[in-house]
C-alpha cells in the first residue's frame, strides 16, 4: 500500500538504482498546466494527491515554491525540489542540499532509504564474457524466477581481443547475474594499455580513465570529469559522487554547482 501511494504522488517518475540507494525522482521540469492554480506570476508544476503539496515555478526568478492546498507557502526559493526514497532531496536559495522527511520537517542528514521488492516471479538474467581464440564472445540468457541454465547462453556480441588488457562488467568479474529485483547494468569495460573503453550496446567509447566502482559511472579523459551517460563529454575539472540526484562538480572556469541525474546543471548562486 505505501508503494501505491507514492507511485500515485509521482505520476511521472525517474527511476534510478544505484549500488548504495534507490532513487525517485520527480520530473518538475515538465509543467503542466492548471488553470485553478495560477497564483502570482506561479505557474503550477506539480499537485500531489497523497500528500498534498502543490510546486510552483516563478517565471521571473525560475525558482520553485513550495505551497499546500490553501496556498500556504512551506518552502521557497528552490533551485531544485524531487522525492528520493525515505523523503525530499531540495537545492535552496545558495544552491546548497537540503533534505526533507514526508512531512517537510528538514532533516541533518539524507533520509534512510525504503527497500521495496517487486512480489511474484520476476525476469532473471546471465550474461558471460568468454575468450575464444582471439574473440572475446559475450553471451546472455533469460529465465523467469530461477536463474537461467549456463546452456540457454546465446551470443549477443563478440570483440576483437588484439590490444585488449582486460575486459569485465562492472563488478569486475565476467560473469553478471542480476534479476528484476535487482537491476544491473549489462556495460563492460575495456582496459587497454593506455586507455580504458566502456561497451554499451555494441558502441565503445574511449576514455582515459573508467571508474567502475561508481554508478552511474564517472569517466575522465584529457584530465577533465564526466559521468557516462549524463554528462556531454568530460566538462568538470573536480567531479563528486552523486547523492541521490545530485552530484557536486567544478568547472575550469570556477563555477561550482550540482548535475543532475536528467544532466541539468544548477551552478551555485553568488549571494
Amino acid at each position: 500500500m505505501k508503494t501505491l501511494l507514492i507511485t500515485l504522488f509521482l505520476g511521472l517518475v525517474f527511476l534510478h538504482t544505484s549500488f548504495n540507494n534507490k532513487t525517485v525522482d520527480l520530473d518538475f521540469n515538465r509543467t503542466k498546466t492548471h488553470s485553478a492554480s495560477l497564483v502570482n506570476n506561479d505557474s503550477l508544476v506539480f499537485a500531489g494527491v497523497v500528500y498534498t503539496y502543490e510546486l510552483f515555478k516563478n517565471k521571473h526568478t525560475q525558482l520553485y515554491i513550495l505551497k499546500d492546498k490553501k496556498g500556504q507557502t512551506l518552502l521557497k526559493d528552490l533551485h531544485y525540489f524531487g522525492q528520493i526514497n525515505g523523503g525530499f532531496q531540495a537545492l535552496n536559495h545558495s544552491t546548497e542540499i537540503e533534505y526533507y522527511d514526508y512531512n517537510l520537517k528538514l532533516l541533518t542528514s539524507p533520509p534512510e532509504p525504503e527497500t521495496y521488492f517487486v512480489c511474484g516471479n520476476v525476469g532473471t538474467y546471465l550474461l558471460t564474457i568468454e575468450k575464444i581464440d582471439d574473440t572475446y564472445v559475450i553471451k546472455k540468457a533469460e529465465g523467469f524466477t530461477s536463474l537461467p541454465k549456463d546452456k540457454d547462453k546465446k551470443v549477443i556480441a563478440s570483440l576483437n581481443s588484439k590490444g585488449i588488457k582486460d575486459i569485465c562488467f562492472l563488478n569486475e568479474t565476467r560473469t553478471l547475474q542480476y534479476d528484476d529485483n535487482t537491476r544491473a547494468s549489462e556495460i563492460i569495460v575495456i582496459h587497454y594499455d593506455n586507455s580504458y573503453g566502456i561497451w554499451d550496446d555494441g558502441k565503445i567509447t574511449r576514455y582515459d580513465n573508467v571508474f567502475q566502482n561508481t554508478f552511474p559511472i564517472k569517466v575522465m579523459k584529457n584530465n577533465q570529469y564526466g559521468y557516462y551517460g549524463i554528462t556531454n563529454g568530460t566538462p568538470y575539472s573536480s567531479l563528486g559522487n552523486f547523492e541521490y540526484s545530485l552530484a557536486p562538480f567544478e568547472k575550469s572556469n570556477g563555477e561550482i554547482g550540482f548535475i543532475h541525474l536528467t544532466g541539468k546543471e544548477y551552478i551555485k548562486s553568488e549571494g
